[in-house]
C-alpha cells in the first residue's frame, strides 16, 4: 500500500500536470512585467531570482539545517561572498526566498481574482502548494519555527500582502459594517498557519489540510458579510463551482489514491 506522505507526492505529480497555477518553487520567479527595463537589471534580477528558487529547492532538500550559503552559491554558480553581499546571513536569505514565493502567490491571486474571490484564492494557492511541492511546503512551515528570526521577517511580510488582499475585499464593499477588515485578514492567516503546521509535522493529512484551508476559510468570511453577499457565498458554497472549490483543486486526483 502506498504511504501517506507516497500518496501525497503522487497527487502532486498528477496535479502538476493537469493545473499548475500556483508559482512553482524552484523555478526563477521574475516581476510579470519586465517591458522597458534595462537588460542590465533583467540581468541581475535573473540572478537574484536563481538565487532565490536555489535556496528554496536546497531548503526542501535538506530542510533548514541541510542547506549553507556555500552549497546556494554552488547551485546558483556564483561565489558564497557575492551571496552575503546580496542578502546577509544565511537567514536573511532564506526570508528573501520565502518572501518572495509569498509575494508571487498573492501576485498570481490577485491576477486572477478581486473581493471575496481573492480572499479565498489565497488558501486555494497555498493547498495547491502543499500537493505539488509538499518537501518544501514541509520544510518551508518547519523552517518557521526552527529559526525564530525567519519566522518574524516572513510574518511581517506576510501581514502586508494579507492587507492588500483585504483591501480588494474592502473596495468590493461586501462586509458589514463594523468589521475589522485587517483583522479579519489576520485571523484567516492565523487558520492557514495553524493548519499548515499541523500538516507539516503530520497531524493531518492532506484531505484534512483541505478541509481547514478551504471550508473553514469560506466560514470565516460569511460571518463577516453583509446579508446579500452572504447569501451569494452560501449559494456559491452549494453550487457545483463551490464544491470544485471547496473540494480543492486536487480532489479529483486525490480520489484516485484514497
Amino acid at each position: 500500500m502506498v504511504d501517506q506522505v507516497g500518496k501525497e507526492k503522487a497527487c502532486g505529480r498528477a496535479l502538476a500536470e493537469t493545473r499548475l497555477s500556483h508559482p512553482d518553487p524552484f523555478r526563477t520567479l521574475l516581476p510579470i512585467d519586465q517591458q522597458g527595463q534595462l537588460p542590465s537589471l533583467v540581468r541581475q534580477l535573473r540572478r537574484r531570482g536563481s538565487i532565490l528558487a536555489q535556496t528554496r529547492r536546497l531548503l526542501a532538500e535538506g530542510g533548514y539545517g541541510g542547506f549553507s550559503l556555500r552549497q546556494v552559491s554552488e547551485r546558483s554558480e556564483v561565489t558564497a561572498q557575492t551571496i552575503y553581499n546580496s542578502f546577509g546571513t544565511k537567514q536573511e536569505l532564506l526570508i528573501a526566498a520565502l518572501n518572495e514565493y509569498n509575494a508571487a502567490v498573492y501576485g498570481r491571486v490577485k491576477q486572477e481574482d478581486e473581493g471575496l474571490l481573492a480572499f479565498l484564492g489565497v488558501n486555494a494557492k497555498f493547498y495547491e502548494s502543499a500537493l505539488t511541492a509538499p518537501d518544501f511546503m514541509r520544510e518551508y512551515i518547519c523552517s518557521l519555527y526552527v529559526a525564530g528570526d525567519v519566522k518574524g521577517g516572513v510574518y511581517r511580510h506576510s501581514r502586508k500582502l494579507i492587507s492588500s488582499i483585504m483591501l480588494s475585499v474592502v473596495n468590493a464593499g461586501v462586509l458589514r459594517s463594523g468589521v475589522d477588515a485587517d483583522a479579519l485578514g489576520q485571523t484567516s492567516f492565523r487558520v492557514r498557519a495553524s493548519a499548515m503546521y499541523s500538516w507539516a509535522v503530520g497531524h493531518i493529512d492532506h484531505k484534512e489540510l483541505r478541509s481547514e484551508l478551504l471550508s473553514s476559510n469560506a466560514y470565516l468570511l460569511l460571518g463577516a458579510l453583509r446579508p446579500s453577499p452572504a447569501k451569494e457565498l452560501e449559494w456559491f458554497m452549494e453550487s457545483k463551482a463551490g464544491q470544485i472549490y471547496l473540494s480543492g483543486p486536487g480532489a479529483a486526483v486525490e480520489s484516485s489514491f484514497s
